[in-house]
């Protein structure tokens, strides 16, 4: 029997027969796969550096180059089916990354993610990194704090917190204040540098320091009134207490100490102005009937009562009054039931006018004498005429001196 040689197919070096596929080398320029002779290496085959044989890839590799696990695109369905990681095919994909059902590639999750459900929406971080709004952050943004590998959202208006109820550094404009964050800040504190700060136990509203108050407590036990800005239990000297708002309200200006209201006082002003107190009100000058009584320079000062028979006094004498009840009459600076000895009633009611000597007694002029003070020797009384009394030392002519009445009486008839 004669056998016959067979010419290989043009890309075969060497081979069983004339096809492409029954090859056991490749001519220059092309790739053996198995035993194919190609243009490139096939699916499911890697190219090798420095020879033209084809290594055959993994099962899960649909390309591959050098090794047969040093893949660059997978099988896509079956028992074989795999993801492009790196350099090897998976069946699933590794953590940080997702499996791209469509270029069957593990894409790479958002930075610092564990786990995703596409490239910019993580759904897991990496330790320590917290999860806030599909992304992975350490520290955590302003305002969110990490709890459990989440930042969770702080309390309302917190830059920084521990917890959800812990606030460290509130927002601007906000003050802290018992780990969480005001504005205003609440009542009976005062911001200062991002914190409310609680004003003195007796005031209600301060500002700028714990004492500088413009609202007191007006509950026990720390009752308080306002003394310009400052919350006392006692109102000083010169003011009294006023609740409704509680406040050091300024006494009358002529009292020094007071009691629920400006003019209900119970001791007076010794220095300018000078007042005296009568029934709880001070006055500059005491009223009728009552007299400036300092009780000589020791105090207090007083509004003491005349005599019943002074309405205006300077003391509590009747012999040191300025005027007199309506029953008595005022003889210079006394008050009697009539004029004293030396006075005449005057045309004022209840005063007598101090008469001219020698007059004893005089009556609506201070010279038209009553009687005559005799007691420096003989003094007559004279009739000068229409009503008029005189005080004489010798009877004028035609009278004569009556020393049993002191009076100068007519002379008879014809008698000079």
């Amino acid at each position: 029997m004669v056998i016959i040689a067979q010419k290989c197919h043009s890309y075969c070096l060497t081979c069983s027969s004339s096809l492409n596929n029954q090859c056991y080398s490749c001519n220059s320029s092309y790739f053996l796969s198995g035993n194919t002779c190609s243009t490139a290496c096939l699916a499911g085959y890697g190219s090798v550096t420095g020879t033209n044989v084809c290594i055959l890839c993994d099962l899960k590799c649909i390309t591959c180059a050098e090794t047969a696990t040093n893949c660059s695109s997978c099988t896509a369905s079956g028992l074989n089916a795999a993801y492009l990681y790196l350099t090897s095919c998976l069946a699933s994909c590794p953590a940080t990354t997702l499996a791209n059902n469509v270029t069957r590639i593990c894409d790479s999750c958002p930075s610092n993610c564990n786990t995703c459900t596409s490239t910019t929406v993580c759904t897991v971080c990496t330790s320590p990194y917290g999860l806030y709004s599909s992304l992975c952050y350490n520290p955590c943004p302003v305002k969110t704090f990490y709890s459990s590998g989440v930042c969770t959202s702080c309390p309302s208006n917190c830059d920084t917190c521990t917890s959800g109820t812990v606030c460290t550094v509130c927002s601007s404009t906000y003050g802290l204040y018992n780990s969480l964050c005001y504005n205003p800040c609440p009542s009976a504190t005062y911001y200062s540098s991002g914190v409310c700060i609680s004003c003195d136990p007796k005031c209600l509203t301060c500002s700028l320091s714990t004492t500088n108050c413009s609202v007191c407590s007006n509950t026990s036990p720390n009752v308080a009134y306002l003394s310009g800005t400052t919350c006392l239990a006692t109102c000083p000297t010169g003011t009294f207490a006023f609740t409704n708002p509680n406040q050091c309200l300024t006494c009358n200006s002529l009292c020094t100490v007071c009691q629920n209201s400006s003019t209900n006082c119970s001791v007076c002003s010794t220095t300018s102005p000078i007042a005296y107190l009568l029934v709880n009100t001070c006055y500059s000058v005491c009223p009728a009937s009552y007299y400036n009584n300092n009780n000589e320079g020791s105090g207090p000062n007083v509004c003491t009562s005349c005599t019943a028979a002074c309405t205006l006094c300077l003391d509590g004498t009747a012999t040191n009054c300025q005027a007199c009840s309506s029953t008595y009459t005022l003889s210079g600076t006394t008050c009697s039931t009539s004029c004293l000895s030396g006075y005449g009633p005057s045309p004022t009611p209840n005063v007598c006018l101090l008469c001219t000597y020698p007059c004893l007694t005089c009556n609506l002029t201070a010279t038209n004498c009553t009687s005559c003070n005799i007691s420096l020797g003989p003094i007559f009384l004279y009739n000068t005429g229409s009503y008029v009394y005189t005080c004489v030392a010798s009877c004028p002519i035609r009278t004569f001196s009556n020393l049993s009445t002191s009076t100068c009486d007519p002379c008879p008839n014809g008698c000079v």
